[in-house]
């Protein structure tokens, strides 16, 4: 990630995923260019254990986004189409990437879609 930048690192990671598992993965994360680098890690981390998770689901489709949200903060979506596993992922990989940083974590499921999301404040994304 350092040498290529967050972008390219996460557009590399979803790639080896879609060529591994068959899985198209649509990456929009250039906002995250512009944010803090402890923020960047935290994120890349965050979407390597919801790329992780999903593969379990065995989706055709995975969405990542990383947006600037209001009042100055980052939002990470990570969304795939998989289905419902009877056990339910723990969500305490998500939260404890996210905790130094302030963030908050809120993942939906439901029988055709599982979405992550990760919030992170102002002051934990700008330099």
């Amino acid at each position: 990630m350092r040498d290529q930048g967050f972008g390219p690192a996460v557009r590399a990671l979803a790639e080896r995923l879609g060529l591994d598992r068959a899985v198209q993965v649509d990456v929009d994360v250039a906002a995250g260019e512009a944010l803090a680098e402890q923020a960047k890690v935290a994120l890349y981390q965050l979407i390597r254990e919801a790329l992780s998770q999903a593969v379990g689901r065995r989706p055709t489709r995975i969405s990542i986004t990383v947006a600037d949200a209001k009042g100055g903060g980052a939002t990470m979506t990570v969304s795939d189409d998989g289905h419902l596993e009877r056990r339910r992922d723990s969500t305490e990989a998500f939260e404890e990437r996210a905790r130094p940083l302030s963030g908050r974590v809120q993942v939906d499921r439901s029988e055709t879609a599982t979405t992550v999301t990760v919030s992170l404040p102002e002051y934990a994304v700008r330099a």
